[in-house]
């Protein structure tokens, strides 16, 4: 997430609609997923301050700020989109809505960005209304909490298929 933040907010700053005037962009490897999470949950002023002290941007105006925050929040939602999308095609195909079922998913888009679980579950909603409270998506690493960890006897499990080589 943190690149295509970089690259849409760069592109933007190439066609003059932010960074008026300046030469400065941001380096992709600074607007890290952890990175664009901070931009997008904080206010302007943090937003400003991350953008001066993490991604090296002078003074950066109040705009800019706001800007890149819009940006954040686009990329953030589309992506939990069509992540969710892809969830609930593969529980149709294998006929699975309307049973209860958890979904571990894994990444440090789901780990780490505060917003994008929750814009998943949303989007199951709108997709399948009531079906989707018997959704329950999961980081796929395991939690250190046992009690956090959903009980065998909760959830279906499907084996896992291993590739020959």
């Amino acid at each position: 997430i943190g690149e295509l933040v970089c690259r849409f907010f760069n592109a933007a700053a190439a066609a003059g609609e932010v960074l008026r005037g300046r030469s400065e962009r941001l380096l992709p490897a600074t607007v890290t997923t952890e990175v664009a999470s901070l931009i997008e949950g904080g206010d302007v002023a943090a937003v400003e301050g991350i953008m001066s002290d993490l991604l090296g941007v002078g003074a950066p105006a109040r705009a800019d700020a706001e800007a890149l925050q819009a940006v954040a929040r686009a990329v953030s939602c589309r992506g939990a989109r069509v992540s969710a999308c892809a969830i609930g095609a593969i529980l149709e195909h294998m006929q699975r809505l309307g049973t209860r079922t958890v979904v571990a998913v894994d990444g440090s888009v789901f780990t780490k960005y505060t917003a994008f679980q929750t814009r998943m579950e949303a989007c199951l909603r709108d997709m399948y209304g009531a079906d989707a409270a018997l959704i329950e998506l999961l980081s796929a690493i395991l939690d250190p909490l046992p009690s956090r960890r959903p009980s065998a006897s909760s959830a279906t499990s499907f084996p896992l298929r291993r590739h020959r080589s």
